[in-house]
């Protein structure tokens, strides 16, 4: 490493701070923090624990808003909405500690049937044609083997009309990006259509992304919660195209595994048959979500 002072003046110097050595690119336009959630819209989130399951996990949910513009936003339930529940645990991974997220595993109630699609040649945008949700509430696990090191794959969602919302992981940087500007409603704010990325450790070979969508928002837990990005989005309701992209010198093959989701106040059923309700709320919208 070379710093080096090239003024010719009658006075210069140099200030350097934070030199950090990694093999993953951290230039994400942030002070370099281990941030909870790399989207824009997580915020005051308040921890719980389910006191009648003795050991259970701690969980916690956060506000997702941004102040940048949460009194605009094009929607009549007022400023912004809860995120999902997330189970939280600590890790240690390369001798260091991290919190890591992973969605409430009682949300699979709400899943209703399991649809599997698997693509062993992508290349370029494939559309997917064996999950047709029918409406933007749904849950995807998409895993990607990557073929070429400078790869880069993902998802293209609630596409239409020249609409789409993108999340796409890039093998070369080893960051994931979630790309909303163009998810719909946008014009509201002047800070609202932007892009977000995320570094994500470990092998570059493979990543999985577990993605939820319900309405009005995306929340990517990327590798089991080794990065999570949590956005607020406003698409078109006849938005509600879904692909899988592949870019690079080579092809990627990806197992995409989809779930429709049924709102919580809908009855469901469990292992024997019973009727159940989930009680967990957001604020009421224009358009029913998921836990409404």
């Amino acid at each position: 490493l070379s710093i080096v002072d090239n003024h010719r003046g009658a006075w210069g110097h140099i200030d350097i701070d934070h030199i950090v050595f990694s093999d993953v690119l951290r230039d994400v336009r942030r002070e370099h923090a281990n941030w909870i959630d790399w989207g824009s819209d997580f915020y005051a989130a308040r921890i719980f624990r389910d006191y009648d399951r003795a050991g259970g996990p701690l969980v916690w949910i956060g506000w997702m808003g941004n102040w940048d513009y949460a009194n605009r936003l094009p929607m009549s339930w007022g400023q912004g909405a809860l995120s999902i529940p997330r189970e939280l645990r600590l890790v240690q991974e390369d001798g260091r500690y991290e919190i890591r997220q992973r969605p409430l595993s009682a949300l699979q109630k709400l899943r209703g049937e399991k649809v599997d699609v698997t693509m062993s040649d992508v290349r370029g945008e494939v559309a997917v044609t064996d999950f047709r949700p029918s409406r933007n509430t749904y849950e995807l696990i998409a895993e990607f083997d990557i073929g070429q090191p400078g790869q880069k794959v993902g998802l293209e969602l609630c596409k239409g009309r020249g609409n789409k919302v993108s999340v796409i992981y890039d093998a070369a940087t080893s960051n994931v990006m979630l790309d909303r500007r163009r998810s719909g409603s946008v014009s509201f704010s002047p800070h609202f259509p932007n892009v977000v990325s995320a570094p994500v450790p470990g092998s570059r070979e493979k990543v999985m992304l577990h993605v939820f969508v319900d309405q009005s928002s995306i929340e990517v837990f990327v590798n089991d919660g080794a990065a999570v990005l949590t956005s607020q989005i406003f698409p078109d309701p006849a938005d509600r195209g879904i692909g899988i992209v592949s870019f690079g010198a080579g092809a990627a093959s990806a197992l995409l595994s989809a779930w429709e989701l049924r709102s919580i106040w809908e009855p469901h059923s469990n292992k024997e048959g019973q009727a159940q309700e989930s009680g967990t709320s957001r604020n009421a919208g224009q358009q029913q979500r998921v836990n409404e």
